[in-house]
């Protein structure tokens, strides 16, 4: 990350010209000691002379200066990763200044902007005020909405939209979830997906093992919106408690055959606590029990570290593919704040629902087991 630093680059551009300060100070109409104050850091030249400058030493104003509007990749996932880390151990509050100094100095960058977007989406829960987590959800909604007018990259527009609707979602503002989403799921146009067309001309060109990642990656993503999908089909069918729990247990059949805790646990983990609401809403205590313990299990003993396993597809190559993407192939948020949001859904999440579970033993122990694990950091 560049700093503004024009001395330095005066001086440096100077001797590398061959020139001495007088002979710039003649170029340039000031005095010797003008220039001496220019590369101790002393003074800056007149704003109206940088161009002159600039063009002396052959460079850009923003090279004149030192200062690069852009982040590289590497610094942008540095950049990540570090302020991720702070949220877990410092105040909310003084992270977040930060990360908004970040945002103001690069504006213009906006893969960065991109990432503070998800860092502050998955973060923005643990401000304890609800004013004040509406407030961030506002302003992550219009970096979102920045990146996705003014970045003119597909890519980053489309990966913006799902995180700018669920921030409309949770300020109440479903119809402008609707403006952005659309109203209904358009049907694909009759053909091959767009991922097996990219495969099928990896193939022609003789590059079956590129043809392969592609449709390993198809695979992969379709399969979590497909666990997605259905964890949220059966959230909305809990008054039909029949209907859901059938569509709960063919789910967990399909869980074990993909082998989804090791491919991606947090979808398990979504879906077992899903089924915990739906049995703890139709008070059947031993089937709730029974996913607690899925969810339990899965969370505190297989969870961490986080990495992709099973054979439905290659790991390596979706974790290839996650690199190199504009989304942080790394945990979202920090280890700590993961087990936290973990033990507050079955103990919070739950709510009045796991109220006839308190005075259970399972219960209990499934709490006792939680807290252990939250303290563990």
């Amino acid at each position: 990350m560049k700093e503004i630093n024009i001395s330095t680059v005066i001086g440096k551009k100077r001797k590398e010209k061959g020139i001495t300060q007088d002979e710039l100070a003649e170029y340039m109409g000031v005095s010797k000691a003008s220039v001496s104050k220019w590369e101790t850091g002393q003074s800056y030249p007149d704003i109206t002379s940088l161009p002159q400058l600039a063009a002396y030493f052959n460079i850009s104003l923003d090279e004149l200066v030192g200062y690069s509007p852009q982040m590289t990749a590497n610094d942008i996932s540095k950049t990540y990763r570090e302020l991720s880390a702070r949220f877990a151990c410092e105040d909310f509050k003084t992270v977040l200044t930060d990360c908004r100094g970040v945002v103001k100095k690069y504006y213009s960058c906006f893969p960065l902007l991109m990432q503070m977007v998800v860092l502050l989406f998955n973060h923005y829960m643990l401000l304890p005020d609800g004013e004040e987590k509406n407030g961030l959800l506002r302003e992550i909604a219009d970096l979102c909405v920045r990146v996705r007018t003014e970045s003119g990259d597909v890519r980053l527009s489309k990966n913006t939209v799902s995180i700018e609707a669920s921030c409309r979602l949770l300020l109440g503002e479903p119809q402008s979830v609707l403006e952005l989403l659309g109203e209904n799921v358009e049907p694909r146009m009759p053909g091959m997906p767009v991922e097996s067309l990219i495969a099928q001309a990896y193939a022609v060109m003789g590059k079956p093992e590129k043809a392969k990642s592609i449709m390993q990656i198809s695979a992969y993503q379709n399969l979590l919106v497909f666990f997605e999908s259905i964890t949220s089909y059966i959230s909305f069918c809990m008054d039909d408690f029949e209907k859901a729990a059938r569509v709960l247990n063919m789910s967990l059949a399909a869980v074990e055959a993909v082998k989804l805790e090791e491919l991606d646990p947090n979808s398990a983990v979504l879906l077992y606590a899903v089924g915990a609401q739906l049995y703890c809403l139709n008070n059947d205590t031993a089937n709730a029990i029974k996913m607690l313990w899925k969810y339990t299990d899965l969370c505190t003993k297989r969870f961490f570290p986080l990495k992709l396993g099973g054979d439905f597809v290659d790991p390596g190559c979706i974790e290839a593919w996650l690199a190199e993407s504009d989304i942080r192939a790394e945990i979202p948020r920090s280890e700590k704040v993961i087990k936290e949001s973990m033990f507050n859904d079955i103990v919070l999440g739950l709510g009045s629902l796991s109220a006839p579970l308190r005075d259970n033993p399972e219960y209990q122990k499934i709490v006792e087991i939680f807290t252990k694990f939250v303290e563990e950091n």
